[in-house]
């Protein structure tokens, strides 16, 4: 049962991503780590760069440490991506900009989707 629980859970939360990836590729804007701000938080995003770090990936809710030219960003996933992203992948994220801490917080990325580009940085 402890492990059947959230196996269940994990397999509800990737199908319900699943389903919004769809919009999310079609809503998603474009942009650089650096020009996200409060004030964009519950907007959709498109962000590529390269994984500086990975945590919590044994969790099922993996967060990484996104880094692009212009800084770096939390990405938070609240299930476990389609694919292994590892240190030094360089990946596209569909995402909604959210708090850190659902009520406060500098802004994250709460990712829908995480993919390679590539294998490795060069």
């Amino acid at each position: 049962m402890l492990l059947a629980i959230p196996i269940a859970l994990n397999y509800m939360s990737q199908s319900q991503y699943n389903d919004l990836i769809p919009y999310y590729e079609a809503e998603a804007v474009s942009v650089r780590v650096a020009t996200i701000r409060p004030n964009d938080i519950g907007k959709i995003v498109r962000v590529e760069g390269v994984v500086e770090r990975v945590l919590f990936k044994s969790l099922n809710r993996p967060q990484y440490l996104v880094a692009d030219k212009s800084g770096e960003m939390s990405v938070k996933m609240f299930t476990t991506p389609k694919e292994d992203v590892k240190k030094g992948d360089v990946v596209e994220i569909l995402g909604q900009v959210i708090k850190r801490y659902v009520v406060v917080g500098d802004p994250v990325i709460n990712a829908v989707l995480i993919r390679k580009k590539t294998n490795k940085k060069t």
